[in-house]
């Protein structure tokens, strides 16, 4: 089994949040099926969407697995083809310059499952005396659907579960929890009837401008946030705007790559969802600095953030998606503070608001055993056993359990909230990774 091949395939397959991850999924059981794992694929409809778990185990048992090993094959949808430069504006294309390989989901985490399964094949399923279990998951981009299912249908079960996420090769012992808020804020009567006149008039006049993330935009803060710029850029204008589309960002939780807006200038305009939407942004802007006055040890940034990370237009109303990472020092209470603050102003404005998605902090003690075994695999293979904290939630945060050890592990560096035109991973990167996993293997299962 050839990493860089095989990487070349995987990468290749479209397991987009809007394509679906059932064709990855066939072809990867294939590959688990030639290492001799024994092989389930447990299909899901999703939104539409034909999408899979993979759950693959050296021995079939009703006893928990000594070790579970989990990637995501899923990616977000790639934006812009255009920003995917080394690529050769292909995001399904692998491209390598020397010791760096290019393409959607090398770092996160196609690459990483695929380490796992060499690893699995170096050692040999028929000497582990172990049960082990290697599972792919869809639905990462999208509020990790497929995890959840595994979850409620009580198909994994382990005493260690390593969940694969670019950490650069440090072990991850603690998560940031996550709520994505669903805000949709209406158009006036008179707007709707305004956009169904320009839509049917023969000539017709409108402007746009596009608003694109520089190099110093920050995926932890709301300056240099497209959408946030262009909410910001239409408030100024004259009175009398209205608002034919807005739109940007590719996912409710990654940082917009860029936004853009088509208006037009209309004296006679009284009420505009742009007052709406500025008293929303004024808000989230008042939360981030109260976020401030809560940090938290070993997170970078060390405090709660909050992301607007995707604006669409619809007939009705213009809906935006709010993504807010919690640490673990984030009490209910405090965060009930917060999101009842952000509540109130979609009710003063008469938006919709609605939590799609929450995940509790990740917080896993760093003095626990496998931990431990996770170290000494880490100094056995000259890596330094450092232990760091991720900002962003994972399936960790939702497979740790009082009764297994789950840690965050992978290649790749980490992209919390980030654009993800030109993911990258090193290859030696990837070449470690195998022999880290294959020497835990053998630690924990033989």
């Amino acid at each position: 089994m050839n990493l860089i091949d095989e990487c070349r395939k995987l990468i290749s397959i479209d397991s987009t949040t809007s394509h679906g991850s059932r064709e990855l999924v066939v072809y990867a059981a294939e590959l688990c099926r030639e290492a001799g794992l024994d092989v389930e694929i447990l299909s899901e409809v999703h939104q539409q969407r034909e999408e899979a778990n993979l759950v693959a185990v050296s021995h079939e048992s009703e006893a928990p697995s000594e070790l579970l090993l989990l990637s995501h094959l899923d990616t977000p949808d790639p934006g812009g083809y255009a920003l995917w430069d080394k690529t050769q504006n292909n995001p399904f294309q692998m491209s390598i310059y020397q010791d760096e390989a290019f393409g959607l989901g090398l770092a996160d985490a196609k690459a990483d499952f695929l380490c796992k399964l060499i690893a699995i094949n170096n050692v040999g399923v028929k000497n582990l005396k172990q049960k082990l279990s290697l599972v792919g998951t869809f639905g990462e981009a999208s509020g990790r659907t497929g995890a959840m299912k595994l979850l409620r249908r009580k198909k994994v079960r382990s005493k260690r579960i390593l969940v694969g996420k670019p950490t650069d090769l440090k072990l991850c012992t603690g998560g940031q929890g996550q709520a994505v808020v669903e805000i949709s804020i209406p158009f006036s009567d008179q707007e709707m009837a305004y956009q169904r006149q320009h839509d049917l008039a023969e000539s017709s006049s409108s402007r746009t401008k596009m608003f694109r993330a520089d190099d110093g935009a920050s995926p932890v803060s709301l300056q240099g946030n497209p959408i946030i710029e262009m909410i910001k850029y239409v408030a100024k204008l004259p009175q009398g705007i209205a608002i034919l589309e807005m739109d940007g960002g590719s996912q409710p939780t990654s940082f917009p790559e860029s936004a853009f807006v088509e208006m037009d200038l209309v004296s006679s305009m009284r009420s505009s969802v742009v007052n709406r939407l500025t008293s929303i942004v004024n808000v989230a802007e008042q939360l981030m600095e109260e976020f401030k006055q809560y940090p938290s040890k070993g997170f970078d940034p060390p405090y709660a953030t909050l992301n607007v990370g995707q604006v669409r237009t619809f007939q009705e109303h213009i809906r935006i998606y709010v993504d807010c990472r919690l640490p673990a020092n984030i009490t209910s209470d405090v965060y009930d503070v917060w999101i009842e603050k952000l509540r109130m102003v979609c009710h003063q404005q008469g938006a919709v608001f609605r939590i799609t998605t929450f995940t509790h902090p990740f917080d896993h003690p760093s003095d626990s055993a496998f931990v431990q075994e996770m170290q000494e695999v880490l100094q056995g293979n000259d890596v330094p056993p450092e232990i760091v904290k991720m900002s962003y939630s994972t399936e960790a945060n939702l497979f740790r359990r009082p009764d297994s050890q789950c840690l965050l592990f992978g290649p790749g560096t980490p992209n919390p909230n980030g654009m993800i035109a030109n993911e990258n991973v090193r290859i030696s990167e990837l070449e470690k990774a195998v022999q880290i996993y294959e020497a835990l293997i053998r630690r924990i299962c033989l």
